[in-house]
């Protein structure tokens, strides 16, 4: 495939023409998988990661923040320790 390819063949003004085609196409496929494969792996890749995120923010996002419990009571001895009324 591509410039190693030249190495195993003749090249005369007959097939010239051919060789340089082959070339052509070889370059034209990689410069596709490059140009258009990779930003789209990317976009791929970015969907996969946060598409999983979208439902944990959406929970997160209806809790106060830093705070998992919203009882106040619960907060207080979260944040002081049971208070002791006896």
């Amino acid at each position: 495939m591509g410039i190693g390819s030249l190495s195993g063949q003749e090249m005369d003004a007959a097939n010239v023409n051919q060789i340089i085609s082959n070339l052509t196409k070889q370059f034209s496929m990689a410069f596709m998988t490059s140009v258009i494969g990779l930003p789209v792996s990317a976009a791929f890749r970015t969907i996969l990661v946060v598409a999983p995120l979208k439902p944990r923010l959406k929970q997160r996002s209806s809790q106060p923040f830093g705070h998992t419990k919203t009882d106040p009571v619960e907060l207080t001895n979260q944040a002081c320790g049971p208070s002791s009324t006896a």
